[in-house]
C-alpha cells in the first residue's frame, strides 16, 4: 500500500510539473520505473523482458510519428524540441514494466486521446500551444491504479 501511495504521489508531481513548467525533473521517471517495478510480483527477468518489448514497441510508434511529422511539415528539426518533450518520452518508457504489450498499446492510445481531449477542454482557450502529454497521461495512469486498487478486493464478487 505504501508503494502505491508513493507511485500516485510521483504521478501527481509529474502532472503538476508538466502542467506548470512543461518539463519534468529527471528523477521522476526514474522513480516511476523503480517504484513500479517494486510493485510487481513477477520475477525480474520477466519484468525486464516485458519492459524491453514495450520499449521497442514505443520506439517504433514514436519513430513512425516523427517520420510522419517530418514528411508532413517538411521539417527535419529535432523531434524532442519540435514535436514531443523529452519528459514525455521518458515517462512512456518508465511505465513500460507496468503493462503487458496489449495493455501498453491501449494505454498509449488512450492517454494520447485523453491528453488531446483535456487540452481542448481546458488549455486551448488559454491559447497554450503545447500539450502536457506526460502530465495528462500520469493523471490517467493514477486513475487506473486507484480504480484497480478499489476493484481488486471485489473481483471475486464480480466473477
Amino acid at each position: 500500500m505504501f508503494l502505491q501511495v508513493v507511485l500516485l504521489s510521483i504521478l501527481g508531481f509529474i502532472f503538476y510539473q508538466d502542467l506548470k513548467y512543461r518539463a519534468l525533473h529527471i528523477l521522476l521517471p526514474i522513480l516511476i520505473l523503480i517504484v513500479g517495478s517494486l510493485l510487481l510480483h513477477f520475477p525480474l527477468n520477466l519484468i525486464l523482458k516485458n519492459a524491453l518489448v514495450n520499449i521497442c514497441f514505443f520506439l517504433f510508434i514514436f519513430g513512425a510519428m516523427v517520420l510522419y511529422m517530418r514528411i508532413r511539415h517538411k521539417n527535419f528539426a529535432n523531434p524532442l524540441q519540435a514535436y514531443f518533450g523529452l519528459g514525455d518520452v521518458l515517462f512512456f518508457v518508465s511505465i513500460t514494466p507496468l503493462f503487458e504489450l496489449k495493455k501498453y498499446l491501449v494505454f498509449l492510445i488512450t492517454s494520447m486521446l485523453f491528453a488531446i481531449i483535456l487540452y481542448f477542454l481546458f488549455l486551448k482557450k488559454k491559447e497554450i500551444k503545447s500539450i502536457p502529454l506526460a502530465g495528462f497521461s500520469s493523471i490517467l495512469l493514477g486513475f487506473i491504479l486507484i480504480v484497480k486498487n478499489f476493484l481488486e478486493p471485489f473481483f471475486l464478487l464480480l466473477c
